[in-house]
């Protein structure tokens, strides 16, 4: 028997071999071996009827190596094989060989990580809040992405300041985005925010051009 996982996640990669092994009732552990293994393993019978679990890891640079892969006794064996890769040269060849009917890919669900606090501290104007999420934040994600919350957060609150037909079809933001920024930024002005707002662009292209860390210009910029 044959199955291909597709996936660089380890852990979503054993999960999904464990539930094949329950529905196909093998018991056994899981051995991993070699592609040049494959086929003379394929072709053991135990005479006690055991099958096997054979876990065979396709690296970008043994790819070629499937070309002479003989899947039909793999797929015609008593035992269980499970070809894992992943990226589009794996894909494409096996495609190429005529199986990507035993293809399982698996992708990992995105996970919504949105720091709704520091964006709402941000439209607020409440700097000791806003640096506070700002340093929870920077000690668990990279600078871009909250870089480019910021971004939203300001972003929304000009859209809420200057659309005067109240969050028109045209300006883009959601109505959850558009009502946060009217209730958050009530007592801002629109001149105070647009400058705002540009220090954070050029305080990242500036850090983008080698001149200061972007993590430290974001804290500096939430204070200023």
């Amino acid at each position: 028997m044959l199955k291909i996982i597709s996936s660089k996640n380890e852990s979503l990669i054993f999960s999904e071999i464990k539930k094949i092994k329950v529905k196909e009732k093998i018991s056994g552990s899981t051995q991993t071996i070699d592609l040049e293994l494959a086929e003379s393993r394929a072709q053991d019978v135990s005479i006690f009827g055991d099958r096997e679990v054979y876990l065979v890891n396709i690296k970008s640079e043994n790819i070629d190596s499937l070309e002479q892969m003989n899947y039909s006794v793999l797929q015609d064996s008593t035992h269980l094989f499970i070809l894992v890769g992943s990226g589009a040269e794996f894909e494409k060849s096996l495609d190429k060989y005529g199986q990507k009917g035993n293809l399982i890919k698996l992708v990992e669900k995105a996970v919504f990580d949105f720091p709704a606090e520091l964006v709402s501290a941000l439209q607020k104007n409440d700097k000791k809040n806003a640096w506070g999420q700002m340093v929870k934040e920077l000690a668990n994600k990279d600078a871009e992405p909250i870089h480019g919350s910021c971004v939203f957060a300001y972003k929304s609150l000009l859209v809420y300041l200057n659309d005067v037909k109240k969050n028109s079809v045209n300006s883009g933001v959601k109505d959850f985005s558009w009502g946060q920024a009217k209730r958050n930024g009530m007592k801002r002005e629109s001149n105070e925010v647009v400058d705002k707002y540009f220090n954070l662009v050029v305080n990242y292209h500036k850090a983008r051009m080698g001149q200061g860390n972007l993590a430290k210009q974001l804290e500096l910029w939430v204070l200023g």
